[in-house]
């Protein structure tokens, strides 16, 4: 009698540590899922940061950014041009404002933005926005 109360105490250990071990299985592979869906959402942030420098670089330096964002396939769209073809799932925006003009030059702002392109439509915040400014100088000043 006494043996076999001991092997019904041993298989209630046994159940106890193997329902242990997969409660902490069950949580381990939760941390890891959400890991991976962190490790993803990162790399796609990063490159919609490196996107959207790109762009901003872009306008900065260029003399006449409508035709820039023309030529590199933006098509325009409500004061906006929008990037027609997706650069890694991600869609890119170029809001321009109007130019100040002065005796000196033009000065002309823009906000470059980078959406999932799944959040575009469905009219998501931006994962990135910048601001991107261009000066062009008159040429009619002189020393």
């Amino acid at each position: 009698m006494q043996k076999r109360s001991k092997n019904d105490v041993l298989l209630t250990e046994l159940i106890i540590v193997i329902l242990v071990f997969s409660l902490v299985a069950v949580t381990v592979v939760q941390m890891f899922v959400a890991a991976h869906r962190t490790s993803a959402r990162s790399g796609q942030l990063e490159s919609a940061l490196i996107v959207a420098q790109d762009w901003a670089e872009r306008l900065s330096g260029a003399q006449n950014p409508d035709v820039l964002l023309l030529d590199a396939g933006f098509e325009p769209a409500d004061g906006a041009y929008v990037l027609a073809r997706d650069e890694g799932g991600l869609t890119v925006a170029v809001g321009m404002q109007p130019e100040n003009r002065s005796g000196a030059g033009r000065l002309l702002s823009a906000t470059v933005s980078v959406f999932d392109s799944a959040g575009r439509e469905a009219g998501d915040d931006p994962l990135v926005s910048l601001p991107a400014l261009c000066y062009i100088p008159s040429e009619e000043v002189g020393p």
